[in-house]
């Protein structure tokens, strides 16, 4: 599927520079302030500098523009969506190293929502534990008995009713 992008603004050439150090270099891949001092020549050894950068390409990374046109530099470098895909379909069926492979698959059932956290299902038991014992809190042995007797005979109802 081919990516559009939007990119109607001119860049300026340090801004162009600024994407290309942040999205192609190797080590500057990612890294804003790094990118931004390069690209604008600023010694981030000076006192000061090092912020004013940080918040100059924090800045820049706001503007559409910029991550239209960051995103087609990682397009070109081969960093898409198609691209990731094929890396984890390769690391999914692959069989040298089955732990690669393991988070490979854990990757996947993520992304596709597939897999429920651990806390989210505890936090669901929580809620409905709390809420039992809150309804059971304070009866009597017999007002318990009653309630299971009821329970089962609604239990019973129902199911009799699903079967006819």
């Amino acid at each position: 599927m081919a990516t559009t992008y939007k990119t109607n603004k001119k860049l300026t050439s340090k801004q162009e520079l600024f994407c290309r150090f942040y999205a192609r270099d190797r080590g500057l891949f990612g890294n804003g302030t790094q990118a931004y001092a390069k690209a604008y020549n600023i010694d981030l050894s000076q006192k000061g500098k090092k912020s004013i950068a940080k918040a100059s390409a924090s800045r820049l990374l706001t503007y559409d523009y910029i991550l239209d046109y960051i995103n087609k530099m990682l397009d070109l470098g081969g960093l898409n969506d198609e691209s990731v895909d094929k890396e984890l379909h390769f690391l999914i069926k692959q069989c040298s190293n089955l732990n690669v492979k393991l988070g490979a698959i854990r990757e996947y059932n993520s992304l596709r929502k597939r897999i429920i956290q651990r806390e989210e299902v505890n936090l669901k038991s929580e809620v409905t534990l709390t809420s039992v014992l809150r309804e059971l809190k304070g009866k009597t042995t017999d007002e318990l008995i009653r309630m299971d007797q009821a329970n089962a005979e609604e239990n019973m109802k129902g199911n009799s009713g699903r079967h006819h």
